[in-house]
């Protein structure tokens, strides 16, 4: 694929889909000088827009602010790994597993930003721009992709609401897992677009590296990259293009980043560990009765600890974790995460009735509607502005019904199977928020989707006005 030419009418493989912007050639295709307006076929100025608008971000709104929460275990595990120290636990907040090999996030983002914090010494603005620079790539894949699904002037409406997306400018001013792994998720879905129609084998091994890579960026992508890597084989086999040799290549090519990070977890941890141990340490915050019923509903809590005491000395993990003393005696993360997992399993089940009540307050928490200052005032300890937060809401919510006319048009032209991705991947954050609880930052794979078919919703709506 090259940005000097007009997408396939069929992204996914169907005889009726048709272009927004241009019908089939009836000729031979002449050759085209690239457009100094357009980067791999997206329109200049949506990337142009979104640079500024993050950089001005970072430099007036974030400036002199400090690294919090999450974003200093990421900064400075990046800067400890290029000092040989290889996925030990950094010298964060939490101060009991410092020095030990840990699991608490996966790998892709802290290993990012390894070269930028290497040579800075892990500056917060160094990182952020870094972050900048990565969020102009999302912008880029998300106007590519509704380009390779719906033409040029879809792609040029999402690539636009993407670049001024206040919930997408927030997570890439700040050094967290969202935008990095966004990027593998487009950069992986646009490769299984291209590998359904014209599977190879350089496709096969960048499908399965890239699916790969996304179950090593968010625990949740475990879920959602072997759906990206079917769109791809399934297509392929349904074109009558595939082959058991290029199927089995992308499936062992996917499974070779994250084999090596479970066998390594499995060296160093007593418990089974798969691509993070974060799991325990989420749920237990998320399942007790503080976050169950009253104002805190739908939340996370470090107050759920106070039923714990898992060195037996008396004094329960809360008091201690406050008080700044080791609350977990000689276990390390893997056995912490198993007991509270553990527990937080347990309390489901003795409260299964209240689930269903507490995780739709988790999602319209997740959603912004529901009580959103609560919400966007625990996105401060993340560093998040809530403000900006404000505008996201008010935004993402416009943007729901364009998004409504996109799927509808793409199922009306039978690109079902991008539909299908790209829903699902709006189900994931919801899943999520309804499992665990209802922190902004979750929604990540929803707004892309939203963004990605308001894209194709406006560009609809436009033709049919020109059309009369």
């Amino acid at each position: 694929m090259t940005g000097d030419k007009s997408p396939p009418t069929d992204a996914v493989g169907s005889d009726e889909a048709n272009s927004l912007d241009a019908s089939p050639p009836t000729g031979p295709a002449r050759a085209k000088r690239p457009s100094s307006r357009t980067v791999w076929g997206v329109a200049r100025w949506p990337l142009e827009t979104a640079f500024v608008l993050r950089l001005a971000f970072v430099l007036v709104a974030k400036r002199g602010d400090p690294l919090a929460g999450d974003e200093l275990f990421y900064s400075n595990q990046a800067f400890e790994l290029t000092r040989g120290k290889w996925y030990l636990w950094p010298n964060t907040l939490l101060q009991s597993f410092v020095g030990h090999p840990t699991a608490a996030h996966p790998p892709l983002t802290s290993t990012m930003l390894a070269p930028v914090a290497g040579l800075t010494g892990a500056a917060p603005l160094a990182l952020r721009l870094a972050m900048v620079l990565l969020g102009v790539v999302v912008v880029l894949l998300i106007g590519r992709l509704a380009l390779e699904i719906a033409g040029p002037r879809a792609s040029t409406a999402a690539a636009g609401l993407a670049a001024v997306a206040a919930p997408l400018v927030l997570s890439d001013g700040s050094v967290m897992s969202e935008t990095p792994s966004i990027v593998v998720l487009l950069g992986a879905t646009l490769v299984a677009l291209r590998f359904r129609r014209d599977p190879s084998v350089r496709l096969a091994v960048a499908l399965g590296a890239l699916v790969g890579l996304m179950m090593l960026g968010r625990s949740e992508f475990v879920i959602l990259a072997p759906i990206v890597m079917a769109v791809g084989i399934l297509g392929a086999w349904r074109a009558g293009r595939a082959t058991i040799a290029l199927s089995a290549l992308t499936v062992g090519a996917a499974l070779v980043l994250p084999g090596a990070w479970v066998f390594r977890n499995a060296a160093v941890f007593a418990e089974p560990t798969f691509t993070s141990s974060q799991d325990g340490f989420t749920l237990i915050g998320s399942y007790c009765d503080d976050v169950w019923d009253g104002p805190g509903v739908g939340l996370w809590t470090l107050g759920c600890l106070r039923e714990f005491d898992l060195d037996n000395d008396g004094t329960d993990d809360l008091t201690e974790l406050l008080g700044d003393t080791d609350p977990y005696g000689a276990l390390d993360e893997s056995q912490v995460a198993a007991a509270y997992r553990e527990r937080a399993v347990e309390y489901a089940k003795d409260h299964r009735g209240d689930l269903p009540r507490v995780a739709s307050f988790r999602v319209l928490r997740m959603l912004g509607w529901y009580h959103p200052s609560d919400t966007l005032q625990y996105g401060t300890g993340e560093g998040r502005q809530p403000w900006l937060g404000w505008i996201a809401i008010v935004e993402m919510t416009l943007l729901l019904p364009l998004a409504a006319v996109g799927a509808l048009t793409l199922y009306r032209r039978r690109q079902r199977t991008v539909l299908g991705l790209l829903l699902a991947q709006m189900a994931l954050a919801i899943a999520m928020a309804a499992i665990v609880y209802g922190l902004w930052r979750f929604r990540s794979t929803f707004d892309v989707s939203v963004l990605v078919l308001a894209g194709v919703g406006l560009a609809t709506l436009a033709e049919r006005s020109r059309l009369g």
